[in-house]
């Protein structure tokens, strides 16, 4: 693979650490500390042929269901990869334009996470809009590398150790042995895919039509209520037979069967792979047990699911949505 699959070799002139997200964008200095930390999102205005930007990050995510005319939302990421050039290049400028100081002499260089499947195209796609938007060098690193040393995982220790990283745009399971990953499968898609599951849902169950920002809360609340299976959640959309907004009252009994798919996919994933390592790093995984990382990971039906199907202990990261920011940060600053 054209990028890194192992903790980098050291390089002490990286000014930036970038975990360039489907959902968010954060940027971390020298000093490790976090300089930026916004959605993955940019609004333009214009047709294709002639787009003018007019916001990004928070400023655009707030335009979100508020756009008219020929404004429209764009996410640069989707699967965790650069699917939109333009926007890519615009998010970047404006990420490292709020990171860095108004005055300073030469491009800065940057670090920068992708997911561990992302191909040569998909590679050369985040090295575009990386050049575009004014990084003079750049270096990629997989992210689970990254998440890894981020939770704490030592780059130094020969012993296997098993990571899933829950992303909005992937989600990857790692196996990972002295900073360098042995074996992975991924889920593209991730908690973005959760989303489109609720919306779907919604749509042929109820004829009811929602967005993203309510399919997102949906998804939050019925985490936080997948125990209470006689409840029902109040739901506000476009009731597609009558034509007209409305609310709804959906029980949680159904809503919970989406979780509970995603969750018995992911553990089926993570039985394959562990039928794959060898008996010694098999023995370590027992001993250390499996660790989620990513925005995903605070699901409690997935340390459920993966436990149950694979009776190994099942641990969430300390702030799991900045394994992979942290890592890269320890990574560029520090190399273990």
């Amino acid at each position: 693979m054209p990028f890194s699959h192992s903790v980098p070799s050291y390089r002490d002139d990286i000014d930036l650490a970038i975990d360039l997200g489907t959902a968010n964008t954060r940027v971390l200095l020298r000093d490790q500390s976090l300089a930026f930390d916004e959605p993955s999102v940019c609004c333009f205005a214009g047709d294709r042929t002639g787009n003018r930007l007019l916001a990004v990050g928070f400023a655009a995510k707030e335009m979100q269901g508020r756009t008219f005319g020929d404004q429209h939302i764009v996410r640069p990421l989707r699967d965790g990869i650069v699917h939109d050039l333009d926007a890519g290049r615009e998010l970047l400028k404006h990420a490292i334009r709020e990171s860095l100081p108004r005055r300073r002499f030469g491009a800065p260089r940057a670090l920068i996470g992708i997911p561990a499947d992302a191909t040569k195209a998909e590679y050369k796609a985040l090295l575009t809009i990386a050049q575009d938007a004014g990084l003079r060098g750049v270096e990629i690193v997989a992210e689970p590398v990254a998440a890894a040393l981020g939770c704490g995982i030592s780059g130094n220790d020969p012993r296997g150790s098993l990571l899933i990283e829950c992303g909005a745009g992937t989600t990857e399971i790692a196996v990972l042995a002295s900073g360098r990953i042995a074996l992975r499968k991924s889920l593209r898609g991730g908690g973005f895919a959760l989303n489109t599951a609720f919306i779907d849902y919604m749509h042929s169950q109820h004829s009811f039509r929602i967005g993203d920002s309510t399919a997102e809360k949906l998804k939050l609340e019925t985490l936080a209520r997948i125990n209470s299976q006689d409840d029902v959640v109040e739901v506000a959309g476009l009731n597609v037979e009558r034509g007209r907004p409305e609310r709804v009252n959906v029980p949680i009994l159904g809503l919970s069967f989406i979780l509970e798919r995603y969750a018995i996919e992911l553990s089926e994933l993570v039985a394959d792979i562990l039928n794959d390592v060898s008996p010694a790093i098999y023995e370590d995984i027992v001993e250390s047990g499996v660790v989620l990382t990513g925005g995903g990971a605070v699901a409690p039906i997935l340390v459920t699911s993966i436990g149950c199907r694979t009776r190994l202990n099942v641990r969430v990261a300390d702030d799991p949505l900045a394994c992979v920011s942290k890592g890269l940060g320890e990574i560029a600053f520090r190399r273990h």
